[in-house]
């Protein structure tokens, strides 16, 4: 995941260990004095340790990449078999079976439509004879004296 990373940051330090070299080559041949040859190659071991450091780093994650990808099996070592199931454990229960028994269905109102005319039963009672009685008398109050007829 991080190899093509770590391959580009060793290229990026074997070229900037190269550019070390030809820099500590070039002040080393155009000085004449010994502390200025003594500075020229302690930069070029540091461009060569840089390279080298470099090339190492990469060379680990290639060894890495290749040798554990072959170390990693690609399939489960845990060989998966069929499972076995357990039954389902039924209790028993001393409820009584159910027995048969006639229902009828639920009756339904319905609209009955024939083109001969039903006749039906009536019976009917004869009404008690309803004793008379004389509506109680209710005394007219007095008219005033402007609305009486004339005499």
């Amino acid at each position: 995941m991080y190899g093509v990373w770590i391959y580009l940051l060793s290229a990026l330090g074997i070229l900037l260990g190269i550019k070390m070299l030809t820099d500590a080559r070039r002040l080393a041949r155009t000085t004449l004095f010994s502390l200025e040859q003594e500075r020229a190659s302690e930069q070029s071991y540091r461009g060569i340790i840089l390279v080298v450091v470099s090339v190492l780093v990469a060379g680990a994650v290639a060894a890495v990449s290749v040798v554990g990808s072959a170390l990693v099996p690609t399939e489960s070592p845990v060989l998966r078999a069929a499972t076995a199931t357990l039954p389902a454990l039924i209790f028993s229960t001393n409820t009584p079976l159910p027995t048969a028994t006639r229902t009828l269905p639920p009756a339904t109102e319905t609209l009955l439509v024939t083109s001969t005319p039903v006749i039906t039963a009536t019976v009917t009672r004869p009404a008690k004879p309803a004793a008379p009685t004389a509506p109680p008398a209710t005394p007219t109050p007095p008219l005033p004296a402007h609305s009486r007829p004339p005499e």
